[in-house]
């Protein structure tokens, strides 16, 4: 069955301005939480890398990557692992917020402390993200194409762990494969639904609404996928 994209989203804009506290509001905490750690990284080390951007150039062998950074930068070495850490940090409130945004979507009991949420299963989060990095490289490596392919094969495998934290990554991304079985260009349109949103962010503030409407609508993207596959509904947080 194709998902109704333009219910989906105003189901998502409808959330916006009914639910409590109200996702703008989260949203600016989050957006502030990570512009905070995000301009710590950049003083640290004087670079703007991520988390892929190091799994990456380790899968392809490009260590002139880390010579660079060595060379022109110069980050000792407390100031790459503080950075590292930072960086960790901001993929787990990310996950936090997903949480809150899964707990509006259902109705269910949510505030600002959903953004510390993620802690709680700290490791399982980044070894998911370090996973699907890793999985993503190696299919790169034959075509982006194939890489683009994988990344929407494995879009759904955060949401189910934040569901069911007892399962391990590998079983999430493996079921997410499932889910996405063809969808994966249903999904592409609805990003490309979102593109004059994302190039609006370019005006200050905006991705205050921007960041809650987007979670939202993909929120409830999973949820429908969830509900047409027969999964029992409810949330372990």
């Amino acid at each position: 069955m194709e998902m109704n994209r333009p219910a989906i989203k105003q189901e998502a804009r409808n959330l916006m301005g009914s639910a409590s506290p109200n996702p703008i509001l989260v949203g600016l905490v989050f957006v502030l939480i990570i512009y905070v750690l995000n301009t710590l990284c950049v003083k640290l080390t004087g670079v703007q890398v991520s988390v892929s951007d190091y799994s990456n150039a380790l899968i392809s062998g490009d260590y002139g990557y880390f010579e660079d950074i060595v060379r022109d930068y110069h980050p000792g070495a407390f100031a790459v692992i503080l950075d590292i850490a930072l960086r960790l940090t901001t993929v787990v409130v990310s996950a936090g917020f997903v949480i809150f945004c899964m707990n509006t979507a259902r109705h269910m009991s949510c505030g600002y402390g959903n953004l510390l949420d993620g802690f709680s299963i700290f490791f399982r989060i980044i070894w998911l993200d370090i996973l699907m990095g890793i999985f993503i490289a190696l299919w790169s490596l034959l075509l982006v194409v194939p890489g683009i392919i994988a990344a929407y094969r494995y879009r759904m495998a955060l949401f189910l762990l934040l569901d069911n934290p007892e399962k391990s990554a590998l079983a999430c991304i493996s079921e997410s494969k499932r889910m996405m079985t063809g969808r994966k260009a249903e999904l592409f349109v609805m990003d490309l639904s979102f593109i004059g949103w994302y190039i609006l962010e370019i005006i200050p503030f905006v991705s205050i609404w921007v960041t809650p409407y987007t979670q939202l609508s993909y929120v409830l993207y999973y949820e429908a996928l969830r509900s047409s596959a027969g999964y029992a509904p409810g949330n372990n947080y």
